[in-house]
C-alpha cells in the first residue's frame, strides 16, 4: 500500500484507512504544532490550531500539488487557521511552555550553537514583532523552508518575503540592544541573507522616511570618504577583526536558523570558547543491524522536573541535537522512533559532553490472539496496546524514579496500539523496542485487561520481543464478565456530585494508566456502571477506578473480591493544597528544586511542582483521603531526595511547608562501605509513637536527609545490597528539635560459620540472618543473610562491643552468644551454636503503684531478639504468654505513672518467670500525636506539646488529664509548653483527638 502523504490524505478524506490520519499526524504534527505555537504564544490555542489544519486538511481532500510541497501546503493552512483564530479571538498568552529545537532537515550538519538564553531572548521578542513580520520569519527559520516556498504559503512574491524577513531581524537587533543583550546579536546572523550584498539588506529593511534619511547619510559619508581618500593615498582598508571574520558564515542559504553553525554534533571537537565542558542531550540514531545511520527518526524529549515536551526529527547522518538542554542539570525521557525501523526508549538520560549513540531494532514484534472464554465472537472495535516495562531487572529499580516515570504523559507510555482483528481477535504489534512488556486489551463494554496478570504484582513480567520468526503467538482468555456500580457523594454530607467522572485503568510499572471512561445512569447521574472481570467464583478480579469531581480532590479506589452487581460509595473531600519555600542553611531562596508528593499506602504521586527564582512551590488538588504521604525535595538532576517530610492533610487543607537544612526535627545521615559512599541504600524512618512512616534511597554521596519530623523516638532502618548479599543496619534515636545525624560506614569485618543443633538429620534449616547487636546503645544492630553452606561475612558499621546471633524469627535462639569488642580490630572467625527454641515459657509481671501499692493500667511493648509486640494490662496483672528462650525487654506505659523499663531472661527449660514492680509517678504530660481534623488540632496543639494545665487543672500525667475532659464543659482553656514557652490556647470541651504519653 502506498504510504505517500497525498495517497493517505486521500485515504483519510474517503473513510477507507482509519489510521492514515494517525500516520499524517505522526509525520507532520511536530512542524504545524511548532509553527502555530511561534505565531499564537499559547500552548493549547496551538493544539487546537494544529487539530483545525488536518481537519481542514482531510476536508480538502486531494489537493493539485506534488509530494515535495505537500508539508508547505500543510503550513499555508495553519497560517491560515491562525489568522481566523487571531480574528476570533484576541488574546495572546505572555510566555510559551514549549521550547523548539531547530533541525536541518536538508541532511547538513546538526545544528548545536543555539544558545537557551537567545532561544528564550528570540521568543520573548517575536510576540512584538507584527504578523505580516512573524509569519515568514517563523516558516523560514523555525521550519527551515526556502524563500520560494514560504512565499507561495502566504501568496507573496519572493523578494517580499525576503524583505520582510530582514525588517523582522532587523527590529530584533534593536529589541536586543534596548533589552541589555547585545551579546546575543551574533546569534543574529543570517547565512540564508549571505548572497545579497549587505546595502541591499539595509536597504530592503528600511521605509520611506529611514530611505531617505539613509540618502543624505550616504552623501555626507561619501564626500567624507574621498577627501580621507584624497589625504591618505589610498591605502588598503584594514583586515577584519577576529570576531569578524568568524561572523561570516558558509552554510548555503535556506539552510540554518537564527544562531545556527554548521557543526556536526558526533563529530565535531569542543568549541574553544570554554565551553567545551558544557554538556547536553545530543547523539546519533544508527539501525542495530547494519549500523546504517536512520534518518527522518521522530526524536521527542520530555523533561520530568517541568513536564514540557520537545520533538524533532534525524538528519540526513542519523543525527540530533536538543540545543535547550545545554548546561541543564535535568533527567529527561528519550524516546525515537521510525515506522519500519524500530522504536526506542531511554527512561533516564542526562546531559552529557560526549554524543549518544542509539541502536534502533528493526522487525521485533509481539502478535497472538484475544478471545472469550465463553467462545462467543469478541465485540467489534477492540484494541490492544503495548506498554514496556520501566524496570526490566530488579537492579533498575529506584525508588525516585518509579515517581517521576509516573509523570510521564499517557501517549508517551504507549509503544505501540492495533486493532483486534473482528473475525478471530488476532493482533500483531509492529516496530516495538527491545524488552519485556504488558500488553493491555481494550473491549468495548468490558474491563481493561492487563496482560500477563502477574504484573500487577511482579514488575519485571512481561513479554518480550522478538523478530517474527522467533516471537511465539500470545493467547489472551478473557473471563466472564460483570459489572458494580459506583456511587459519587460529597464526604461531607454524602451529597450525590453531578458532572463526576469514573476512570478504569490499569497500573504498569507503578504508573497508572486511564483506559476507559464509565458511563453514567440518565436517571441518577452520580452513579456509574463499570463492567468488570470476573473469577471462576463469580467475583471481582480486580479493578481500580480514578474518581474526579470538579472542584474535589480526585481519588483512586481499588476493588477486588467482592461479589458481581456490588454497589460502592466513594466520597470525595474537598482539595488540599501543600505550598511552601526551599532555602538553603543561609536563608537564600533555591530554585529550580523538584518537589514530589508521595502516597505513602501506595508509593503513588500525588503531585508535583518546581519552585520558582524566590524558592516557592504550590501543589495543590491533593486528597486527604489518601493518608499519610511524604513530600521529597530534590535538587536539579538528583536522583535521590535533597530532604523528605512526612504529611497527614487534612479535607481542604492549605498546608504550609517551608523547607531548610539544619532545622529541628531532622534526620541525615550517610552511608558507606569501608569509607566509600554507596548510593542506592535503602533507607526507613518510623515513629514509635506516630504514623510517620517516610523513606528514601542515598544519592551519589551516599547521603540522605528526613525534615520536619515531629519529636518521636525512630526507628532508621536501611538495607545495602553489595555483590549479590544484603546488609542492613538499624538505629533507635530520639528526635525533638535538635538535628540527628547518623554514620553508617561498613567497616567492621566478622566472619564465622552457624551451628544447628539438636536438629535431626536431613532436616530443613531456617533461611536467617547473622545479628550484631551494640551493647550500649538502644535497638543498634547490624545484619547479613546467611550464606547457603552455613558461613557468614558481617560488616558492622560501629565500633564498640557487640553480641552476635543468629536471627531466624520465632523457634530458633542462639546458644550463649558471643561478644566481641571491635575497638580491637578484628575478631577471630566465629561459631554460632543455634537450637529450636519451643517458646512455652510464661512471664507474669506484677505492676503496682509505689506510694499507695495499687494496681496499674494501661499497656506494653515488648522487644525480643528483634521481636516486637505490645499488650494492654488490667489491675497491675501482665502476662506474656508463649516466651522464648533469651532477654526480654518490656516499656511499661501506664496512665499515670512514668514509663519503666523492665528486662526479664527466660534461660533454657524455664516454664514461669514472676517478677514485681513499682511503678513511680508520672510529673508531666506530653502530646505524641494529633489527629487531623479533631478538636486538638483545631485548637492549635502539636505533637512534643507539654500540657501544664486544662482549665484551672495542673495536669501531671495522662490519667488525670482524661479525668478532666470528661467533667469539662463548654470551652477550656490549656497551657502548654513548647519550644521552652508557654503558650495558651482555646478548646472546645470533651475529648481532644490526641495520643499521650507521660514524662519518664
Amino acid at each position: 500500500m502506498d504510504d505517500s502523504d497525498l495517497d493517505l490524505l486521500r485515504r483519510c478524506a474517503d473513510g477507507a484507512d482509519r489510521g492514515a490520519l494517525d500516520l499524517l499526524f505522526a509525520r507532520h504534527y511536530p512542524a504545524v504544532y511548532r509553527t502555530a505555537l511561534k505565531l499564537v504564544r499559547d500552548e493549547f490555542l496551538a493544539n487546537d490550531v494544529a487539530q483545525a489544519t488536518f481537519l481542514a486538511a482531510v476536508r480538502t481532500g486531494r489537493p493539485a500539488l506534488s509530494d515535495r510541497s505537500f508539508r508547505a501546503w500543510l503550513l499555508a493552512i495553519t497560517v491560515n487557521e491562525v489568522r481566523q483564530q487571531a480574528r476570533r479571538r484576541r488574546r495572546r498568552r505572555d510566555e510559551s511552555l514549549a521550547e523548539v529545537c531547530l533541525v536541518d532537515p536538508d541532511g547538513s550538519a546538526a545544528e548545536i550553537a543555539g544558545r537557551r538564553e537567545f532561544e528564550r531572548a528570540l521568543d520573548d521578542e517575536l510576540r512584538h514583532l507584527p504578523p505580516r513580520l512573524a509569519e515568514p520569519l517563523v516558516l523560514h527559520y523555525y521550519e527551515s523552508l526556502p524563500f520560494a516556498e514560504v512565499a507561495a504559503i502566504l501568496g507573496l512574491p519572493k523578494s517580499t518575503v525576503q524583505t520582510r524577513i530582514t525588517q523582522a531581524v532587523v527590529r530584533l537587533r534593536r529589541a536586543f540592544r534596548r533589552s541589555g543583550r547585545t551579546a546575543l546579536l551574533p546569534c543574529l546572523e543570517l547565512p540564508s541573507l549571505a548572497a545579497v550584498p549587505v546595502p541591499w539588506i539595509v536597504l530592503l529593511a528600511m521605509n520611506g522616511k529611514q530611505l531617505a534619511i539613509a540618502a543624505v547619510g550616504c552623501l555626507v559619508l561619501g564626500l567624507g570618504w574621498l577627501a580621507t581618500g584624497l589625504g591618505r593615498g589610498g591605502d588598503p582598508p584594514p583586515a577584519p577583526a577576529a570576531h569578524e571574520r568568524a561572523a561570516v558564515g558558509t552554510v548555503g542559504a535556506d539552510a540554518a536558523a537564527p544562531g545556527a553553525q554548521a557543526v556536526d554534533p558526533v563529530r565535531a571537537s569542543p568549541p574553544a570558547d570554554g565551553r567545551a565542558g558544557e554538556a547536553l542531550v545530543f547523539g546519533r540514531v544508527v539501525d542495530a543491524g547494519s549500523g546504517v545511520p536512520v534518518a527522518a527518526a521522530s526524536v521527542t524529549l520530555f523533561d520530568y522536573a517541568t513536564q514540557e515536551l520537545e520533538s524533532l526529527t534525524t538528519d540526513a547522518l542519523g543525527s540530533y541535537v536538543f540545543a535547550s538542554t545545554r548546561g541543564c542539570a535535568d533527567r529527561f525521557r528519550l524516546t525515537i522512533d521510525k515506522p519500519g525501523a524500530g522504536r526506542l526508549v531511554v527512561p533516564d538520560v542526562r546531559p552529557a559532553i560526549e554524543p549518544r549513540h542509539d541502536r534502533l531494532h528493526a522487525g521485533l514484534v509481539l502478535h497472538g490472539r484475544v478471545r472469550l472464554a465463553s467462545g462467543a465472537a469478541l465485540p467489534p472495535g477492540g484494541r490492544i496496546l503495548a506498554v514496556r516495562l520501566s524496570f526490566q531487572t530488579p537492579d533498575e529499580r529506584d525508588s525516585v524514579a518509579a515517581l517521576l516515570h509516573q509523570a510521564v504523559p499517557d501517549g508517551l507510555r504507549i509503544d505501540r496500539e492495533t486493532e483486534l482483528a473482528a473475525a478471530d481477535g488476532a493482533f500483531c504489534l509492529r516496530d516495538l523496542q527491545a524488552g519485556r512488556h504488558a500488553l493491555i486489551v481494550v473491549v468495548p463494554g468490558r474491563q481493561p485487561r492487563l496482560c500477563p496478570t502477574g504484573s500487577a504484582t511482579d514488575r519485571h513480567a512481561g513479554f518480550a520481543a522478538a523478530t517474527a520468526a522467533e516471537s511465539p503467538p500470545i493467547e489472551i482468555v478473557l473471563p466472564a464478565a460483570g459489572e458494580v456500580c459506583v456511587d459519587v457523594v460529597e464526604a461531607r454530607g454524602a451529597l450525590p456530585i453531578r458532572g463526576a467522572s469514573v476512570t478504569v485503568g490499569a497500573e504498569v510499572s507503578d504508573a497508572w494508566l486511564p483506559l476507559a471512561r464509565a458511563a453514567a445512569e440518565p436517571a441518577t447521574p452520580h452513579r456509574f456502571r463499570v463492567p468488570v472481570d470476573l473469577d471462576a467464583h463469580g467475583r471481582v478480579e480486580s479493578l481500580e477506578v480514578c474518581v474526579a469531581a470538579p472542584g474535589f480532590a480526585t481519588t483512586r479506589r481499588g476493588i477486588g473480591g467482592h461479589a458481581d452487581g456490588t454497589a460502592f460509595v466513594v466520597a470525595l473531600g474537598q482539595q488540599a493544597t501543600v505550598l511552601g519555600t526551599v532555602r538553603d542553611d543561609r536563608g537564600a531562596p533555591i530554585a529550580a528544586m523538584s518537589v514530589l508528593i508521595r502516597v505513602a499506602a501506595d508509593a503513588r504521586l500525588a503531585g508535583s511542582a518546581r519552585t520558582d527564582a524566590a524558592g516557592a512551590f504550590a501543589i495543590g488538588g491533593l486528597s486527604a483521603a489518601d493518608g499519610p504521604m511524604a513530600l521529597l525535595c530534590l535538587q536539579p538532576g538528583a536522583r535521590r531526595p535533597w530532604t523528605t517530610v512526612p504529611l497527614q492533610l487534612v479535607d481542604g487543607e492549605v498546608r504550609r511547608v517551608d523547607l531548610r537544612p539544619g532545622v529541628g526535627g531532622a534526620c541525615t545521615g550517610r552511608v558507606a562501605m569501608a569509607g566509600v559512599p554507596q548510593r542506592d541504600a535503602y533507607v526507613v524512618v518510623q515513629g514509635q509513637n506516630s504514623d510517620i512512616d517516610v523513606r528514601c534511597d542515598t544519592d551519589d554521596d551516599g547521603r540522605f536527609a528526613f525534615h520536619g519530623l515531629p519529636p518521636d523516638t525512630y526507628e532508621v532502618f536501611l538495607n545495602l545490597a553489595v555483590a549479590g548479599r544484603s546488609r542492613s543496619a538499624t538505629r533507635e534515636v530520639a528526635i525533638d528539635t535538635t538535628p540527628v545525624h547518623l554514620e553508617f560506614d561498613f567497616a567492621q569485618r566478622v566472619t564465622g560459620t552457624v551451628r544447628f543443633e539438636g536438629v535431626a538429620p536431613g532436616a530443613s534449616l531456617p533461611d536467617g540472618e547473622v545479628v550484631a547487636r551494640r551493647l550500649d546503645a538502644a535497638n543498634a544492630s547490624d545484619r547479613v543473610d546467611l550464606d547457603a553452606d552455613g558461613r557468614f561475612e558481617l560488616w558492622v558499621t560501629t565500633a564498640g562491643m557487640h553480641e552476635i546471633t543468629f536471627d531466624a524469627g520465632i523457634g530458633w535462639v542462639t546458644l550463649d552468644p558471643p561478644r566481641v569488642d571491635l575497638r580491637q580490630g578484628t575478631p577471630p572467625e566465629l561459631t554460632l551454636r543455634v537450637l529450636p527454641d519451643p517458646c512455652d515459657a510464661t512471664i507474669e509481671l506484677h505492676l503496682r503503684d509505689a506510694v499507695d501499692g495499687t494496681g496499674a493500667a494501661g499497656y506494653a511493648t515488648c522487644l525480643h531478639r528483634n521481636r516486637r509486640g505490645a499488650t494492654s494490662f488490667e489491675d497491675g496483672v501482665l502476662l506474656e504468654e508463649a516466651a522464648g528462650i533469651g532477654l526480654h525487654r518490656f516499656t511499661v506505659r501506664s496512665h499515670a505513672h512514668r514509663p519503666t523499663v523492665v528486662e526479664i531472661e527466660v534461660l533454657p527449660g524455664q516454664k514461669r518467670v514472676v517478677r514485681h514492680v513499682a511503678l513511680a509517678r508520672a510529673f508531666g504530660v506530653r502530646v505524641s500525636r494529633v489527629r487531623p481534623g479533631e478538636a486538638g488540632h483545631r485548637a492549635g496543639l502539636r505533637a512534643g506539646d507539654q500540657i501544664l494545665r486544662y482549665a484551672a487543672q495542673e495536669i501531671r500525667s495522662a490519667a488525670q488529664l482524661v479525668q478532666c475532659l470528661a467533667e469539662a464543659t463548654g470551652s477550656v482553656t490549656l497551657v502548654v509548653r513548647r519550644d521552652g514557652l508557654d503558650v495558651a490556647l482555646c478548646a472546645a470541651a470533651g475529648p481532644l483527638g490526641i495520643e499521650l504519653e507521660n514524662l519518664p
